[in-house]
């Protein structure tokens, strides 16, 4: 049997307890046997030096503890099963609030300050967010301080005080942040497209609490949402600092057992959060800056259980790709757009897939067009189906990112957030290879995704700086009006023909093969000079601390300077900026596979770089 090339290299790529005799890299991802499925959630970046340990205490309180001897902070996050969407209708912004007020003392260390003072006296910092389902409450400092923290921490959750007489201060500091998210374009944007949704939602009400919101309200109606929302039952902790796991296990049990478990089990919504007879649907409104956008956004079926095939983000991949044959590829030709991005955003109960098109004032003036050509990039995709060897590709990009990152960066704190909150809906193990890695090629559920993204299931927003709207949404004040589709509009977009420029995008040349990667085997090296002639001198180093199959090169070309220096520097960058929109195409190739190239201008001349996956840094200059 020929040894995988992917053993030799990678050899501590599964945990422990796991063989990889018999393991072909290659054939994974097309796999359809759970037992294959439990092998690539087993796989591991290959310089991770991480050790993990789940655990649930006898309160059920969910913990994820993680030992890391390179960690130079340690973290703690909190992660409580409770949002905005659990709101009482009167008091919209108490979860916001309630997040507020938690940190004013506890009956253990009732001083108001005390818990800042002591995450400051250890260099530390400290957080919180509520976002729709979720609320986040995290810190991290120096480890010697880690055990005083994490009990101070802990009382939050077992009796936080809820001082009444600061009751009136917070809640001017959360109409502080409400003052500034309403001079966001964005968040007017979202704040109205929840008032389009439908009224018996909770979606519908969402607003992040304000002086109007939360005028009425008292310390018993705070302590009673706490009372009915935090649960042992419902929260995950997650720890993450160089010291063992039998070390930070003794802490989760001893400072966090006692969190009461009031039985709360995560909140379920309706997955019907609009109406669909309303739809399509088409809203112009007057933003703030001189913001000229088209945004499309399609309620698609919940992504969260698409986790092995991710069609959703196989869609934003080629819908938001900028190379040759591209939907903004064309639209830059046609003069009607800048730039475009395409994602997703995900809740528990719906998934909607969100396009966002910047436009040129021509194509302000020609929106239809502009969505005309989107409908014309659907159809290209829904006729072109997956290629199994694009589906392959992107794989590979995603494999070859996930087992060649470094995650022992000297702070774990954002890791651990991202693990407190996925493990309400998915098995701590296994977060990181299932929200990374393509499990399967499922081209018929990639399929049935594309029928979600059709004109009569749209919601667009049409954002002009010169409209003049007839409504003013009432609670973030965005001018806004429904414009009527006109039968020919529904026409143009349901019966877009494919233009002749449209494709998927070419397979990416510069794309890594994550077999034929080997990791760094030295344990010390030197700089050293390995060319110096009348071209000029290169110096090379290997790399012995990330040991990672990336590399960081800076070539300076050195110019003669002229006597106007002034000059000099304005045509260099306008010269630049030439550059870089001719190389924007290509340079996006490059993007993809994990390579950056930056060219700038200096005092001496230009300088070029380039990071990231070395293996093909060669074909790259020879390219340039």
């Amino acid at each position: 049997m020929k040894q995988n090339p992917l053993k030799s290299c990678l050899h501590n790529i599964f945990r422990a307890s796991l063989t990889v005799s018999f393991f072909s890299f290659s054939t994974i991802g097309l796999a359809t046997d759970s037992s294959e499925f439990q092998k690539y959630d087993q796989l591991k970046p290959v310089s991770d030096k991480r050790e993990f340990r789940t655990l649930t205490l006898n309160n059920n309180l969910n913990v994820l503890l993680i030992s890391n001897p390179g960690r130079n902070k340690a973290s703690a996050t909190m992660d409580v099963g409770v949002g905005s969407l659990a709101e009482p209708g009167e008091f919209q912004g108490l979860a916001h609030f309630l997040e507020h007020l938690l940190f004013l003392g506890t009956s253990k260390y009732p001083e108001i300050d005390g818990y800042k003072k002591l995450i400051d006296m250890y260099q530390g910092g400290d957080n919180a967010y509520t976002s729709r389902e979720n609320t986040n409450y995290h810190f991290s400092v120096n480890h010697e301080g880690f055990e005083e923290a994490l009990d101070h921490f802990s009382w939050f959750f077992k009796d936080p005080s809820f001082h009444t007489e600061f009751v009136d201060k917070e809640r001017k500091a959360v109409n502080d942040e409400a003052s500034m998210l309403k001079s966001n374009d964005g968040w007017r944007q979202m704040i109205l497209l929840s008032r389009l949704l439908k009224q018996e939602h909770p979606l519908h009400h969402y607003h992040p609490g304000d002086l109007e919101t939360l005028e009425h309200i008292k310390r018993d109606d705070v302590l009673e949402f706490y009372k009915k929302h935090y649960s042992a039952s419902d929260m995950n902790l997650v720890l993450d600092s160089k010291f063992s796991l039998d070390t930070m296990e003794a802490w989760a049990r001893a400072f966090f057992s006692e969190v009461p478990d009031r039985g709360v089990k995560r909140q379920q919504y309706s997955r019907q959060i609009i109406d669909e007879s309303s739809l399509p649907m088409i809203v112009r409104i007057k933003p703030l800056q001189q913001d000229r956008s088209v945004s499309l956004k399609f309620l698609i079926p919940d992504q969260a259980q698409e986790w092995k095939s991710k069609p959703a983000q196989l869609i934003s991949h080629f819908i938001g790709h900028e190379g040759k044959g591209s939907l903004l590829a064309k639209l830059k030709k046609e003069n009607l757009a800048t730039s475009l991005s395409a994602g997703i955003d995900e809740h528990s109960f719906a998934s909607m897939l969100d396009i966002n098109i910047d436009l040129t004032p021509e194509g302000l003036s020609r929106w239809n067009e502009v969505i005309e050509y989107f409908y014309s990039y659907v159809k290209m995709l829904r006729e072109s189906g997956l290629p199994q060897e694009s589906w392959e590709e992107i794989r590979n990009i995603s494999e070859t990112e996930y087992l060649f990152s470094d995650k022992n960066s000297s702070s774990g704190l954002h890791q651990a957030m991202f693990m407190a909150t996925r493990m309400h809906r998915t098995p701590a193990m296994t977060i990181e290879p299932r929200s990374s890695l393509m499990y399967s090629y499922q081209p018929e559920i990639y399929q049935k995704t594309l029928e979600y993204i059709s004109s009569d299931r749209m919601i667009a927003f049409i954002s002009d700086p010169d409209a003049s709207p007839t409504s003013v949404e009432s609670d973030f004040g965005t001018p806004f009006e429904h414009m009527e589709i006109s039968s020919k509009h529904m026409e143009s977009w349901s019966q877009a023909a494919v233009f002749k420029d449209l494709h998927l995008p070419d397979l990416n040349p510069y794309v890594t093969d994550p077999e034929t990667m080997c990791i760094s085997d030295v344990s010390e090296s030197s700089p050293e000079k390995i060319i110096d002639n009348e071209w000029g001198s290169f110096w090379y180093q290997k790399d012995y601390q990330t040991k990672l199959p990336k590399s960081v090169m800076k070539i300076q070309l050195v110019l003669p300077v002229p006597e106007d220096r002034i000059q000099n520097e304005v045509m260099t960058d306008l010269y630049l900026l030439h550059v870089k929109d001719l190389m924007n195409q290509w340079q996006y190739d490059l993007d993809v596979a994990g390579i950056n190239l930056g060219v700038s201008g200096n005092a001496k001349g230009i300088v070029i770089s380039l990071s990231g996956f070395s293996d093909h840094f060669s074909k790259v200059l020879t390219d340039l």
